[in-house]
């Protein structure tokens, strides 16, 4: 977030908001989000916080693996979602109607943070505006930049969570995990991405390879070495394909499932997969489909791997020089299926901790 758009986002939660809720309009607010969550008086509310309204459908995965989670665990509560768009225009009318029983789940991702302000937001808010709620931050990578505003940023971050009594964060990775220990005195539990609960059936034909790169603000490797990827991958397969796990917020919001299933039977059609991109590879595990991952410039993809480092078929290399031979080792590859029970059984126990309160 730059400079402009911080302030912005000062002014409106600082003077705007505070003003407006003294207003006929702010209680008519508050019945209108009443109704479009479907709130009752007699039934409990779980309310996942901070969902993507924009083209990463990773994030979307995050947000799908959730929902199912909690309707399992919990079928008799009204569970809904605010996303990034709605949530600071209806979560000051929430904290007058839901009731401290209500659980709040902040979603999971790779962002807790500063490089995308937008999201840490979300989470400070709601956890300055729901003190006596229960707050679960599903399996989180922390990352601050290491300089100044990073280190203010983060300081901030440290003060907002650690006032909290009903806190309970997730990390997604041991480095993560051990970064958020040092910074916070709630509960702080290690625990996979999310997405890796699913699973998916593609079947079983498969042809040619996917190149899924980063093209953004985490993007590593240069053209150069995307040209040579590509040109070893043609000595072994006829079709090429290069794609994203991000696609356009107007396309994504137009069919949201739909573009969901269809990058995960693009990635699953594939003899092979190399990705820097943390949910290229997960996509790829679920899928059964072989995959070469390769290092991201920081640690959120290759702490990933260890949740996955039993998959016969998934190979993470911190060296291009090695990606031929890994092809050739792939290519040898005969059944690739994706066993997740460990995983599974972390998340069952979580659930039903949630669920005993």
């Amino acid at each position: 977030m730059n400079f402009i758009n911080r302030i912005k986002s000062i002014i409106y939660y600082k003077v705007f908001q505070p003003a407006y809720n003294n207003t006929i309009g702010f209680r008519k607010k508050v019945y209108a989000v009443k109704n479009k969550y479907k709130i009752e008086k007699n039934r409990n509310n779980i309310v996942i916080l901070g969902t993507p309204n924009h083209g990463n459908l990773g994030d979307y995965a995050i947000n799908v693996a959730e929902r199912e989670l909690f309707a399992d665990t919990f079928p008799d509560w009204n569970i809904f979602e605010v996303d990034l768009t709605d949530f600071p225009k209806e979560i000051y009318a929430l904290s007058k109607i839901l009731s401290r029983k209500d659980i709040l789940v902040l979603t999971g991702g790779g962002n807790l943070g500063n490089q995308y302000m937008d999201d840490e937001n979300v989470r400070r808010e709601t956890i300055r505006l729901f003190p006596k709620n229960r707050i679960y931050i599903f399996p989180q990578t922390c990352y601050f930049t290491k300089d100044t505003g990073g280190n203010e940023e983060k300081k901030k971050t440290e003060d907002i969570y650690n006032k909290h009594r009903y806190l309970f964060i997730m990390a997604r990775d041991r480095q993560s995990f051990e970064e958020m220990k040092a910074m916070f005195r709630v509960p702080v539990r290690l625990m996979p991405d999310v997405v890796l609960t699913m699973k998916t059936d593609i079947g079983k034909e498969r042809k040619g390879a996917v190149i899924l790169l980063r093209n953004d603000i985490e993007r590593k490797y240069t053209e150069e070495q995307e040209k040579k990827i590509e040109s070893i991958l043609k000595k072994y397969y006829t079709d090429i394909e290069r794609t994203d796990t991000e696609i356009s917020s107007s396309e994504f919001l137009k069919n949201k499932d739909g573009c969901l299933k269809d990058k995960l039977t693009q990635i699953g059609k594939a003899e092979v997969v190399v990705t820097d991109r943390l949910h290229g590879m997960v996509f790829a595990a679920i899928t059964g489909t072989p995959c070469i991952v390769l290092d991201n410039y920081n640690h959120k993809v290759r702490e990933t791997y260890r949740w996955i480092s039993h998959l016969p078929y998934i190979s993470y290399l911190t060296n291009l020089s090695l990606l031929e031979e890994t092809v050739k080792d792939l290519r040898m590859q005969k059944e690739c299926y994706y066993e997740n029970g460990e995983i599974s059984g972390l998340y069952q126990n979580l659930m039903q901790e949630i669920k005993n309160g």
